[in-house]
């Protein structure tokens, strides 16, 4: 039976690897016509930094100044606005206090930008004297185009500060997810994120995918991309989806993280897909078939010689 199945195995990854031999030229041919078909974008706002950090303050009742660029793409003078809105993200209640904290220098939230040109926004976090230590608060900047060139375009900034104690309550956590058997030519699966602490962590997260047999040849799924994590997320998914030929692959998952101690941890899991088209699964099933009912009509032929 055990041999059976290995020469079963054998016919699988045969037909997979010439027909996954075949696909490269293919793929790689999609994916020119992705690259070529993009339009260029009309967006006339852009921010230098969607995440503001303002590090850690050290006492409470004090203030702690910050800032962030916004330019002007176009080719007409923008006038934005910028208002400060509650966390949009997931994060315990008690980290959303920043809303109320945060405040503009010199009172300033409206700013005319020229074509081409750059504005610096200027943040205050006020820290009450009553904070909760040893917590990250959270809070959002949004940013709107109010001018009738870019009317409406808009950004959402999100900014952080992080009241020091004598003892941080860091508590992050991973999972991986890998779908190992497809019916498709779709690497597919998740990084997993979570932090059950009250400090916020960036957690770095990466995915290659490699030939499951002979030489290794490393291809980037996700780049290396770095993500806020904020307390009281417990499910913060990196979702992956990368069109490959069929065949057999290793796929790996690198993930860090800070743990219960406060360390950095950096997990690495290396997980098998098989890509598989449903037609072979089909052609298999039928050959099966045939090889049980061939083996049933000797058996029997075999007997009635014998009776």
């Amino acid at each position: 039976m055990k041999t059976k199945k290995m020469f079963l195995c054998g016919i699988l990854a045969g037909v997979l690897s010439v027909f996954g031999a075949a696909m490269p030229m293919m793929t790689i041919a999609e994916e020119k016509v992705e690259e070529t078909s993009s339009t260029e974008s009309s967006e006339v706002l852009e921010v230098d930094s969607m995440l503001v950090d303002f590090g850690f303050a050290s006492e409470l009742g004090r203030s702690y100044s910050g800032k962030f660029a916004v330019k002007n793409k176009g080719t007409e003078k923008i006038v934005v606005k910028f208002t400060t809105e509650e966390y949009a993200g997931i994060a315990a209640d008690a980290s959303k206090a920043g809303k109320d904290w945060l405040s503009y220098v010199g009172g300033k939230n409206v700013y005319e930008i020229e074509p081409e040109s750059s504005a610096d926004v200027a943040l205050r976090f006020n820290i009450p004297t009553d904070a909760e230590k040893g917590r990250t608060q959270y809070a959002t900047i949004h940013a709107v185009v109010t001018s009738e060139y870019g009317k409406d375009q808009s950004r959402d900034v999100v900014v952080k500060i992080t009241t020091t104690d004598e003892k941080m309550e860091f508590g992050g956590a991973i999972e991986n997810k890998l779908d190992s058997f497809k019916l498709n030519n779709m690497v597919s699966g998740a990084a997993i994120i979570k932090n059950s602490g009250k400090i916020g962590f960036e957690s770095k997260v990466s995915v290659r995918v490699s030939p499951a047999f002979g030489l290794e040849d490393w291809k980037e799924i996700v780049p290396e991309q770095s993500i806020d994590v904020a307390p009281g997320d417990e499910n913060l998914y990196v979702d992956f989806n990368k069109e490959m030929p069929y065949g057999i692959y290793k796929v790996e998952q690198k993930i860090s993280y800070v743990n219960s101690e406060g360390k950095i941890i950096t997990a690495t899991n290396t997980g098998r897909v098989m890509l598989c088209p449903l037609w072979i699964v089909i052609v298999l099933a039928v050959v099966i078939v045939a090889i049980v009912v061939a083996v049933v009509i000797v058996k029997i032929k075999k007997r009635g010689a014998k009776e």
